[in-house]
């Protein structure tokens, strides 16, 4: 189980940001869905910490940092 920090996303908030996202389709090699790399891409943006400095229990920096910058160039 995740840990969880006062930067997730709730419930609320998840209901309203999934349906402006991509569709994270099931592939064999994905183990993380948007939920948890959105709740990385907040804990490093709310936190103003390093992508590198992110706890273990999420993705790896990389990773997050991936879709951060896709969806920020593609505006989303």
């Amino acid at each position: 189980m995740q840990t969880t920090y006062p930067t997730d996303l709730t419930n609320l908030e998840w209901q309203l940001l999934e349906p402006h996202l991509p569709s994270f389709k099931p592939s064999p090699g994905r183990k993380w869905d948007a939920r948890t790399i959105l709740n990385a891409i907040f804990y490093v943006l709310r936190g103003g910490n390093a992508w590198r400095l992110m706890p273990s229990d999420f993705p790896k920096w990389q990773i997050v940092y991936h879709y951060w910058r896709i969806w920020r160039l593609e505006g989303i």
